[in-house]
């Protein structure tokens, strides 16, 4: 998503995007079920943008327990780097919230840079 892509968004065009965090999310819950966390690496930055743009505290909830589970199956930190980033986005995203503000108007690429996070997830 680029910065305030999400600002004017209507019902319909929110509820999809709750549809495609659902489908990320279901992906997810499979891998972890499974015992397949280890294969997706792949997934953790749809994961991270879903918290993102995620509507609701519910949503972001899912996503950020998701990550703390496949956090525990890889080296290194870079998992960790993104709960904490999407955590901290979610507080900039609600106070927006309470000044009548689309909490998608955090840009939460200038927000992980100012905050040095230089985050790289290979997959191979």
């Amino acid at each position: 998503m680029y910065p305030s892509q999400g600002i004017n968004l209507g019902p319909a065009q929110l509820q999809d995007i709750d549809g495609a965090i659902e489908a990320i999310l279901a992906i997810a819950r499979d891998m972890i079920r499974e015992g397949r966390c280890a294969e997706g690496n792949f997934l953790i930055f749809p994961l991270f943008l879903a918290g993102y743009a995620a509507s609701s505290t519910n949503l972001k909830n899912c996503v950020t327990q998701s990550l703390a589970v496949m956090a525990g199956f890889f080296v290194g930190h870079n998992i960790g780097i993104f709960r904490q980033t999407l955590l901290e986005i979610y507080q900039e995203q609600e106070g927006m919230k309470l000044i009548s503000l689309s909490g998608l108007g955090v840009d939460w690429k200038e927000y992980m840079s100012k905050r040095n996070c230089r985050v790289i997830n290979f997959a191979f």
